[in-house]
């Protein structure tokens, strides 16, 4: 019995490495689509697509983990809520590496067609997303789900950052009598969008760290206690 728990604690440690360290490539990713903005060095691109695949593989590698620690060890209550919870982080943090991909693949796009330079308000939001990541996954790591909750909180200033960007580039395209000006506009219209979903897909992080360690149920601005010890 205690060479299975052993076992079981060193699958847990692989798993809890594993989400740390998806979310460290993420880290990286978001630092190198800020160079990509700023600095139009299309090097960064190509580090993006490279640590976006290295996330995928990761995600491959947590879900056949869980699945096997689920058929052979059926863990219960706490464990059960971290195996399962191991399995939706891995699926936003995919996510996360998604849209980053995204985004630098149509900024890429963006820059063949205009000189204009990067609107300030993406670099605002990708410093944000950026330290939101960071501190989410050390809240993760800590088990700290005070930290958790504020990142959770601080999503908000994405979303107030990208209506109003919204309302600028919109109020833009509106008054452009230029089709080269107005395509453009749209590409960064479909760059904030894509930002404000990753603060999404952070706060989905939250609500799943703090739903692993204390079996509460975080949905928006509402919260439930469950049965689960």
């Amino acid at each position: 019995m205690e060479m299975a728990r052993n076992v079981f604690a060193e699958n847990i440690d692989a798993l809890k490495g594993m989400l740390l360290l998806m979310g460290n490539h993420l880290e990286r990713s978001l630092e190198e689509l800020r160079n990509l903005l700023q600095k139009r060095d299309l090097k960064s691109f190509e580090f993006v697509k490279t640590e976006d695949d290295k996330v995928d593989q990761l995600e491959i590698e947590i879900e056949k983990k869980c699945l096997s620690i689920l058929a052979l060890q059926a863990p219960v209550a706490h464990d059960l809520r971290f195996i399962t919870g191991a399995l939706k982080m891995s699926t936003d943090l995919e996510r996360i590496g998604d849209h980053i991909r995204k985004i630098a693949r149509k900024y890429a796009y963006y820059m063949e067609g205009t000189d204009a330079p990067v609107h300030p308000a993406m670099v605002d939001m990708i410093n944000i997303l950026r330290g939101m990541l960071k501190d989410m996954i050390d809240a993760f790591n800590e088990r700290d789900m005070a930290k958790a909750r504020q990142v959770i909180a601080r999503d908000a200033d994405v979303n107030a950052i990208q209506k109003e960007f919204f309302r600028e580039i919109i109020d833009v395209i509106m008054k452009s009598h230029n089709a080269e000006q107005a395509s453009a506009c749209v590409h960064l219209l479909f760059i904030a969008r894509s930002l404000e979903r990753i603060g999404d897909h952070i706060k989905n992080l939250g609500e799943r760290i703090i739903f692993m360690e204390t079996g509460e149920l975080v949905l928006g601005r509402f919260s439930t206690q469950t049965d689960v010890p």
